[in-house]
């Protein structure tokens, strides 16, 4: 699962928005084959008005795994930066496997 199929929605950059970012890994498992273990990662994919120097800090918490499906909370995004949010599991079975999407931080026009 390098790229997900779809983009995560559109993230607000309002330092009270949070998100959830979830990746469902249900069809790179085999059969009995368990998540053991999550991390998840935050890079800037491209950046057209702002700069973003600590992706990273953009994810709070711990990552939470949840049968098949991993999350992340996320927030305090900077506007006009699209950023990559990625999900790197290991498995019961010794497999090491990344997804990721996109999602761009646009502030909400009133």
């Amino acid at each position: 699962m390098p790229r997900a199929l779809n983009d995560f929605t559109t993230c607000d950059p309002s330092p009270y928005e949070t998100t959830i970012f979830g990746f469902d890994f249900a069809l790179d498992l085999g059969l009995g084959e368990t998540i053991t273990s999550v991390s998840f990662f935050c890079n800037v994919a491209q950046s057209s008005i702002a700069i973003d120097a600590t992706p990273s800090a953009r994810l709070l918490g711990s990552p939470s795994i949840s049968g098949t499906i991993v999350s992340q909370l996320g927030g305090t995004f900077v506007a006009g930066v699209t950023y990559q949010i990625g999900a790197t599991i290991t498995t019961s079975q010794g497999q090491t496997i990344t997804g990721y999407a996109n999602t761009i931080c646009e502030a909400i026009q009133s």
